[in-house]
């Protein structure tokens, strides 16, 4: 598991690294998983779904506690509540990119994620956002999101 980090910013530290953060700490998140062979799974009221193989990529905030969910996504502990803990139960993640922000920035994560990949699982992880259409974004190759974060950083720290 990698825990990838924003960049430092001048006025307001962003790149603590996992064990600094408090639990206090509001942000954004993108959770990397990698499936090498067709997984089908049952995903709440969303039903069955088939992923193909490939790199999916999650967007997710915390603005309760971002140091708490990520852990839990890292951990797959819990009851399935989120769409992501049904795909988490079945793979770890294998990377989170994830940034310190005061201002809801989960939007924002989504449309750098649509940008940089191929699809989506219609549905996935926005039931309390369903103009977004989806969460979870699949790409045949890996990709990489620590600049899109950074940008991220920027933009909420304006």
């Amino acid at each position: 598991m990698q825990l990838v980090l924003p960049v430092r910013m001048a006025r307001k530290r962003t790149d603590m690294k996992f064990d600094e953060l408090k639990r206090s700490h509001k942000g954004a998140y993108i959770l990397e998983f990698r499936i090498d062979e067709a997984l089908h799974l049952i995903v709440g009221k969303l039903g069955r779904i088939k992923f193909e193989p490939g790199w999916y990529y999650y967007a997710g905030s915390a603005m309760n506690g971002l140091k708490a969910r990520i852990q839990r996504h890292i951990d797959g502990t819990g009851k399935c509540h989120w769409h992501v803990d049904y795909l988490r139960k079945a793979i770890p993640p294998v990377r989170v990119w994830y940034m310190i922000t005061e201002n809801p920035a989960e939007n924002i994560v989504v449309e750098k994620l649509r940008a940089g990949c191929e699809g989506g699982i219609k549905g996935f992880g926005c039931s309390d956002d369903r103009k977004s259409g989806t969460h979870l974004f699949y790409s045949k190759r890996r990709r990489n999101f620590r600049k899109a974060m950074n940008v991220l950083v920027f933009h909420n720290n304006d």
